[in-house]
């Protein structure tokens, strides 16, 4: 029971996702048939997986929501944006009903990048302004962390950016 993802082979977060859940192994086969038809949902993520599974649908993966500042809330029309405690907890509800099969994160790229690292040791570079950037982005992991925790409570899934590459 193979599935084509050819129109997938450049995406690589959609590789791994697909790759973890169509293992040759029988012991989680049960599991897997019911997770290939799970939602795939991203937050703090350009909708990126999501726009991919929308423009090819299949019958094992169906893209969720995306949540990012790129994106605007239905309901009010602003962006995403989870430095309001109010986007973060109506964020959080959305996962709770959704409930996605996998959630994709990221991190935030502005404080975690290799820049701010070469940034933070210049002279003339204003310090309070980094660190009120770096408490952002650890309210966001926070945040981000308290949905992956959910997501295994519930035998679900999430894939996370490293910082690293931010």
């Amino acid at each position: 029971d193979s599935m084509d993802i050819g129109f997938m082979q450049h995406d690589e977060v959609t590789a791994f996702l697909i790759g973890q859940l169509a293992g040759d192994s029988r012991a989680y086969s049960r599991e897997r048939k019911t997770a290939f038809r799970g939602m795939v949902a991203e937050v703090f993520s350009p909708p990126r997986v999501t726009k991919r599974l929308s423009r090819y649908p299949n019958q094992h993966l169906v893209p969720g929501f995306a949540l990012d500042l790129t994106c605007t809330d239905e309901d009010d029309g602003k962006p995403w944006d989870f430095d309001a405690r109010e986007q973060r907890l109506k964020a959080l509800q959305k996962a709770r009903t959704e409930k996605p099969m996998c959630l994709i994160g990221s991190p935030v790229c502005t404080a975690w990048s290799s820049w701010q690292a070469l940034n933070k040791n210049r002279a003339e570079c204003d310090q309070g302004m980094l660190r009120r950037e770096m408490t952002r982005a650890k309210v966001h992991m926070d945040f981000v962390t308290m949905l992956y925790n959910e997501q295994l409570a519930s035998g679900r899934y999430f894939i996370h950016e490293h910082p690293a590459g931010a």
